[in-house]
């Protein structure tokens, strides 16, 4: 078992806007205010300088269907609205409403009574702030002051500003409209396009960061399509510098300098760029992410520790710059009351000088240190009393730099004091409990999640009304005192299940976040790891430590035909004469592709035949 622990851009076309959020949600910024020489990048106008009001918005999708008069009812917009000031005694709160209105534009336009789905619409408002300093000048990053729409005001002696003028961008949808948005990428070969249908939030390509703003504007224009629906042509996705500017600050990442020549560092667990396709008539939205790796990598450069198990085949890799410490590492054992305990911990590891990359295995680079047994540290270990204790180990190459190893220790004297660990296989959280005389009770909230590992006494086991349970391990403490036990069959071994991938699959983990690991392909096979997990209300197939499927694309997706359908094997040739009829439930792998005649397909069969249902009989 080898283990090595190492917003959306605006575009030419309307289908490219901010993937909108629920209301209530996430906060926006206010979009633009109503006196147009106001930019909606906050990169392109420069920040006033003093006393700074900055206002904010939950509002962004709204149901077409609302009321115009409740849109602009003054609890609605003292609900919507929020400010905040950079003055750290401020306390602003918006407490009044004198006026708001519902526009076709920012400034001024037309009033509507009424929204129409797929259109966009300025929640216009004139507010009274208070709780900001007496008798002092404010200017705002995104409002206008008083009936001349003045860059600043002059609070009252009670600390309160009148008459702020601010406009609330949002859309107007229906939810019930028809039409999926979707993200293609471009995969040529030698220059011939070749367009790839994402799936929502997959991962299109990683590569290393370029140095510049403009450099990953070059890397990113050109390479995706967007579309509001399966009936639409794809148009191309076009990003700018504010664009990536504005993604890499939201990121945390700090920018220097402005435009296409802006500098950055991506930071080690690198950046997504995100793509977003939009539909403005229902609201609906699908992302796709372009991934850049850290531009600065110095982690080779460290010494590299590996633990064995007396096997070349069983190591565990660990380096300065990757996660070194994780439970998955195996538990170094020593038996109760050994003199040179320290030697014989020691004995288990070897360090190198450096590593270095062979495919995606990170191993030994250069000369052999010397580990003794003074680079251990350990806390409250005792070799003469059964138990788990931390330990430490350090290794230093002649570069002075150093890696740390942070591990447990198993004392071992009875076969009872054997410990190891486990994976949890589970649906979700699993709870640990206490045992008294035969009863079982709740830890008050102690509890483990799906593919978390744990340390446990294997050989130590209770059944309490039918149900076997497991002693935990805890670090320095004895087993007998470690009151804590966890259903034994959510730390079986997993059983093993060979599955066809029938559309490309990206790689996640225990948290539902993609690993950026490279995808499987459609049409191989996979080894599953027990059954069906739930990861934040999806279903996945675990494959591998810590690394997860959707389960979709080895399931696929059951839809119901609107239409009767004919089954293709290309854009002109029937696969066969059947007629699948109206009403017919579908099993449908993976995203539609586009064929060339234009129309989109999925793919149907649990098989590699060519056989596929035009998109637009299932809507």
């Amino acid at each position: 078992m080898k283990k090595n622990l190492r917003i959306v851009s605006a575009a030419a076309a309307a289908l490219l806007a901010v993937a909108p959020i629920a209301a209530s949600s996430v906060t926006a910024n206010a979009a633009v205010v109503p006196n147009e020489q106001f930019a909606t990048s906050g990169s392109a106008t420069p920040a006033p300088q003093g006393n700074i009001l900055t206002f904010s918005s939950s509002l962004n999708n709204v149901n077409a269907s609302e009321k115009v008069s409740d849109l602009t009812s003054d609890a609605n917009v003292l609900k919507v609205l929020s400010v905040t000031s950079n003055y750290g005694a401020d306390k602003p709160q918006i407490v009044g409403v004198s006026k708001a209105v519902i526009s076709d534009s920012a400034n001024g336009g037309t009033i509507q009574d009424s929204l129409k789905a797929g259109k966009k619409y300025y929640l216009q408002a004139w507010v009274t702030v208070s709780g900001l300093q007496k008798s002092k000048k404010y200017k705002s990053t995104n409002a206008k002051f008083g009936a001349s729409n003045s860059d600043s005001a002059t609070t009252t002696n009670q600390g309160t500003v009148t008459n702020v003028k601010i406009a609330i961008e949002f859309n107007a949808v229906d939810p019930n409209a028809k039409g999926n948005p979707y993200v293609s990428y471009n995969t040529s070969v030698n220059n011939t396009p070749s367009w790839e249908t994402l799936s929502d939030k997959q991962t299109a390509f990683s590569k290393n960061a370029p140095a510049t703003v403009g450099a990953m504007v070059d890397e990113i224009n050109g390479k995706f399509k967007v579309a509001p629906n399966s009936v639409t042509t794809p148009v191309a996705f076009v990003t700018n510098a504010d664009d990536v500017i504005q993604q890499l600050t939201a990121a945390g990442i700090k920018v220097n300098g402005t435009g296409a020549n802006a500098t950055f560092t991506i930071p080690d667990k690198g950046f997504d760029f995100k793509v977003t396709s939009y539909n403005s008539t229902n609201g609906k939205s699908a992302v796709a992410y372009a991934h850049f790796k850290s531009s600065v990598d110095n982690s080779l450069n460290y010494p590299l520790i590996r633990y064995s198990n007396n096997s070349s085949s069983d190591y565990f890799n660990v380096q300065q710059g990757s996660n070194n410490f994780n439970n998955a590492m195996p538990i170094v054992t020593v038996k109760m009351n050994t003199n040179d305990w320290a030697e014989t911990i020691v004995n288990h590891f070897k360090a190198t000088q450096a590593g270095k990359m062979d495919g995606n295995n990170v191993v030994p680079e250069g000369p052999a240190l010397r580990l003794v047994s003074s680079d251990l540290s350990a806390s409250g270990f005792n070799a003469n009393v059964a138990g788990l204790y931390p330990m430490t180990l350090e290794a230093k190459n002649s570069d002075g730099l150093t890696t740390t190893l942070h591990f447990n220790v198993a004392v071992t004297g009875s076969t009872l004091d054997e410990i190891k660990n486990v994976t949890v296989h589970s649906n979700g959280q699993v709870k640990l409990v206490s045992m008294v005389a035969n009863t079982t009770s709740d830890l008050n909230g102690v509890i483990v999640n799906n593919g978390q590992s744990i340390a446990v006494y294997p050989n130590d086991t209770k059944t309490v009304n039918g149900v076997e349970y497991t002693r935990v391990a805890r670090t320095n403490v004895d087993r007998e005192q470690n009151n804590q036990w966890i259903e034994t069959k959510y730390i079986k071994e997993e059983t093993k299940t060979e599955k066809t991938v029938m559309h490309d699959a990206a790689i996640y983990n225990k948290d539902g976040q993609n690993t950026h690991a490279t995808s499987l392909k459609r049409y191989n096979k996979v080894t599953v790891l027990g059954d069906k997990v739930s990861i934040n209300g999806a279903s996945y197939y675990k494959i591998g430590d810590n690394q997860y499927i959707k389960a979709s694309n080895i399931d696929g997706t059951e839809k119901t035909l609107k239409h009767n359908a004919y089954v293709y094997a290309t854009s002109k040739k029937r696969a066969n004469k059947d007629v699948l009829k109206k009403g017919t439930k579908v099993t449908v792998y993976g995203g539609s592709y586009k064929f060339k005649n234009g129309k989109r397909y999925y793919k149907i069969g649990n098989d590699t035949k060519k056989t596929y249902v035009k998109v637009a009989n299932f809507e």
